[in-house]
Order: structure tokens, then sequence, then C-alpha cells
């Protein structure tokens, strides 16, 4: 796959409180600054990368960046895609976390990845977004996207949740649970 524009700024959400995924991002900036991409990283009052870089609001990080990489685990993944909701732009895993399902890349393999992404040779894959909207009565009291999953739980003082499920408007179901998960196929 050809670029139609060559990754000029590079943002990075770095898992928080993780020693891996620092030691990991900074090898990360430490090469995307010898291949002359800027960097952007998102602001954590905990963390200063050695490397130096541009750290920002993560909304500013996006919107800034031609592509997004994160260095954690799926959960850290998970949550910059959310950022991303309707900002086409690419999102990359590296996976320093415990499950690494959606953060492809291992930390040993990071210079050879950032070669092939800065030379456009990866293959995309569309995720779709979905919306999930929450109803008391006619009442809408929540609403947001969501990529993987969408999780309704009853509180922990609460016996059971009656709910019913409509998806595109078609009941699909009608019961009286302790939740349910959504699940996409992401």
């Amino acid at each position: 796959m050809n670029l139609e524009k060559p990754m000029k700024t590079i943002g990075l959400v770095i898992k928080r409180q993780s020693e891996p995924a620092r030691q990991t991002a900074e090898a990360v900036l430490t090469a995307l600054r010898q291949k002359d991409v800027a960097c952007l990283v998102e602001y954590d009052p905990d963390y200063t990368p050695k490397t130096p870089c541009t750290t920002l609001p993560l909304a500013e990080v996006v919107h800034m960046s031609d592509m997004l990489i994160v260095v954690g685990g799926d959960g850290t993944f998970l949550a910059a895609a959310l950022e991303l909701y309707d900002v086409n732009k690419p999102l990359v895993g590296i996976h320093t976390g415990h499950l690494g399902f959606l953060t492809e890349i291992a930390p040993t393999d990071v210079n050879t990845a950032l070669d092939n992404l800065l030379d456009g040779k990866y293959e995309q894959e569309e995720r779709p977004y979905f919306t999930a909207t929450l109803y008391r009565g006619n009442e809408k009291v929540w609403q947001e996207p969501f990529l993987n999953d969408a999780v309704l739980q009853r509180n922990a003082d609460e016996k059971m949740l009656a709910f019913s499920l409509e998806v595109d408007g078609q009941e699909m179901s009608n019961t009286v649970a302790d939740g349910v998960i959504i699940a996409s196929p992401t």
C-alpha cells in the first residue's frame, strides 16, 4: 500500500504508569527522531520522555498527527481508538500489555515496523464504530460510540436489571439480568 502523503508527524499514546511501555516508547521516539519524523506525545503529568519531543493533550496529538502509535496493551489501544472517532487516521499498536489482540507489534520489532510504516508497507484494516444509547423510559440518558464492546451492568446494591435491547430500532431482547455485553466484530 502506498500512502497518499508521507508521515511527517506521528503521535504517541503511552500506557500510563507502565515502565515497559515507557521503555518501548523511548525506542520509538529515538527511531523516529533518527528518521527525521516529528513526534507528539500525549501529556502525562507523571512522565517526561527522555527523547526530545512535544507533549500535548491527547485531542491535540490526534489532530496534529498523521498517524497514532499506541504503546501499551489492548485497553490503551481501545481508549485511543475512541479519540479517533470521526477522525480518519491510522492507529498502530505496539504490544507491552497482557493480551495483544489489537496491539500486534512486538517491542523487538519496532524498528522494522517503523520502516514499513514510513515506507507505506502495511495493510490497513477498517474497523466499524457503533453507538450505544441508554434510555430510561423515553429519556435518553447516555450515548457513546464504541469499538470493541458495550457493557450494561447493575450497581453493587442492585439485585437485577430489567431492560430491553434494540438494534437499529428492532427489539432483540426483553429480559431481567445482571447485565449484558454487546460485542462487535473487533
